[in-house]
């Protein structure tokens, strides 16, 4: 997992860290976050690609 927003930057990535606790719902104004970002994602006819650092539960 990779957190250094500089590499991030270096290859023109957007990154959007939207933390969720293991078996509980994700806040509210996260998801309003999220959905927000991939809008403007969209919007500028770019690719999102939403994953969950552990690569399970959260990303299905």
């Amino acid at each position: 997992y990779v957190s250094d927003q500089s590499l991030w930057a270096k290859h023109e990535i957007q990154h959007l860290r939207l933390p969720t606790v293991d078996f509980s719902n994700p806040q509210v104004e996260n998801l309003f976050h999220g959905v927000e970002f991939l809008r403007t994602v969209r919007q500028a006819n770019k690719t999102a690609y939403i994953h969950c650092k552990a690569g399970r539960q959260r990303s299905a």
